[in-house]
């Protein structure tokens, strides 16, 4: 899957959940009284439409996931091929824990972040109802204007999104975002992923991390370095300083990270830069 496909999968994704967020607006403001019946049935129908995301989201995603899983795999063999190498695809159990593997922790972090979204919704419809109560203490009753108050507070409240999860940063992220940028990181890491495999099946250990414009300052000092998948080969051979785990500890495939690993061979260590570069070269204005 090459960039401009995956652009196009994760937009459709994003899609999805817009309008479940459209959805659930509009379940919100079917009442203008929040009186805890309503409150009730508010919740119920709300959660039924996150199952249901979430269960659109694991097939999808899912397929994804496996989808690029697999293509990382016959990139390798395809690039291995050209440098001279009797290469074949395989495919066995350990890829398909290796997927599903990709594929638990994105679903558990998608979780979370469909969690987040009923915590929000939660807190929207609680502070109507306190808002609710509050008036009855004080006024006695719940006039018009009252009311009007109460909607307006809930339409502000909607307006500014339902906030899917918090991250260690502070920045608050909605549901469409928040699952675009997921979604991106993993396919990433499962082609990636995928390639390493392959490789390491036939016994090569050496990888190269693609080269782009505009990349960020925590990946560029890895742009085509030369890492060992293992760990094994680095101070063994030459150009090789540091591995796979070395270039993710120190910052590269960080979340919505574009970059790419290729195979590296001597024979063509030219086509392996300009292979990653064209290939997986960014959109204008974007930064890995």
């Amino acid at each position: 899957m090459d960039n401009q496909e995956l652009e196009k999968r994760l937009n459709e994704l994003e899609q999805m959940y817009l309008d479940a967020e459209k959805s659930i607006t509009k379940i919100i403001n079917s009442s203008d009284t929040f009186t805890p019946s309503e409150k009730a049935s508010i919740l119920a129908k709300i959660k039924s439409q996150l199952s249901d995301l979430s269960g659109q989201v694991r097939k999808e995603a899912g397929s994804d996931i496996r989808s690029t899983y697999k293509g990382g795999k016959h990139d390798a063999v395809e690039l291995l091929k050209d440098a001279g190498e009797n290469i074949n695809y395989s495919f066995n159990k350990t890829d398909f824990e290796a997927i599903r593997a990709i594929q638990d922790e994105t679903f558990a972090m998608m979780g979370d972040a469909i969690s987040g979204v009923n915590r929000s919704v939660n807190k929207i419809l609680a502070d109507a109802t306190a808002q609710r109560v509050k008036a009855k203490f004080i006024e006695g009753r719940l006039s018009g204007g009252t009311l009007k108050q109460i909607s307006d507070s809930v339409a502000g409240a909607i307006k500014d999104g339902f906030v899917s999860l918090v991250d260690k940063g502070g920045k608050t992220w909605e549901l469409g975002n928040y699952s675009k940028m997921l979604v991106r990181t993993k396919m990433i890491e499962s082609a990636n992923t995928g390639m390493m495999n392959q490789l390491s099946a036939y016994g090569f250990d050496i990888v190269q991390c693609s080269q782009h414009n505009g990349a960020c300052q925590l990946c560029t000092p890895w742009e085509g370095k030369l890492l060992s998948i293992s760990g094994r080969s680095v101070g063994k051979v030459k150009g090789v300083d540091n591995s796979v785990d070395d270039a993710k500890a120190g910052g590269l495939f960080h979340p919505n990270c574009r970059h790419r690993l290729v195979p590296y061979h001597p024979r063509f260590s030219e086509l392996s830069d300009q292979w990653a570069a064209e290939k997986y070269k960014l959109p204008a204005g974007e930064t890995a």
